[in-house]
């Protein structure tokens, strides 16, 4: 799992460099693990979780390369807020908590 954030400019070496993680991830586990990219939208005002077509808009707006969004999973301050109101400080929690609907592996 790699944290980027939205407006991260890639530079040449970032993009081989997670190529090299997606090929090795998966050579080294006969394709069970995979390369997950966590990206932080830092756009406060957006409701990113609205509609789909929100979400969708937010993922083709982020800056990840077009080859990487398939790995991309977005979170932002309002969906920890949603999850965990009882605590003062949300980004505190563990935002690879976001990822676990889709990849519930992370769960065991």
């Amino acid at each position: 799992m790699l944290r980027v954030y939205s407006g991260y400019a890639y530079q040449q070496e970032d993009m081989l460099y997670i190529r090299s993680l997606i090929v090795e991830a998966g050579l080294r586990s006969g394709g069970e693990n995979k390369v997950i990219l966590l990206v932080d939208m830092k756009e406060k005002d957006r409701r990113i979780f609205d509609t789909s077509e929100a979400y969708a808009k937010a993922l083709a707006d982020s800056g990840i390369p077009p080859e990487f969004r398939s790995i991309a999973v977005l979170w932002d301050d309002h969906l920890l807020k949603s999850w965990y109101p009882k605590v003062p400080e949300h980004r505190l929690v563990k935002p690879c908590f976001v990822t676990s609907p889709k990849h519930a592996q992370f769960l065991t």
